[in-house]
């Protein structure tokens, strides 16, 4: 059994019944962050976000730190250097705090 606690980014977002809009968050570039080179049909972000995360499910915040593809993971080209937020913690407290900021507008 793991003692992780998922983020669960849609939270913030449920309520009366139906789901709200979830606007972009821009994450900024860190000198903590790790770079990848992707590998067409070798590597995709789920297992980047397994490498850096220990879990998968992260592999969101990679697609948000990545906005040039478009947050479609089949339109990374091959050998495209992609950057992976890093710390995990970080990251998921920026994208609370700006949803948290966001909600009330929709």
């Amino acid at each position: 059994m793991s003692s992780k606690t998922y983020f669960d980014r849609y939270n913030s977002f449920r309520g009366n019944g139906s789901n709200a809009f979830i606007p972009t968050v821009t994450l900024p570039v860190s000198e903590s962050d790790k770079y990848e080179v992707f590998k067409l049909g070798e590597t995709n972000l789920d297992m980047f976000s397994e490498k850096y995360y220990l879990d998968s499910n992260y592999f969101f915040l990679i697609t948000a730190a990545n906005p040039e593809y478009g947050g479609i993971e089949h339109l990374i080209p091959d050998r495209s250097v992609i950057r992976i937020p890093y710390p995990l913690n970080k990251f998921c407290f920026k994208i609370k705090t700006a949803f948290d900021r966001n909600v009330s507008t929709y």
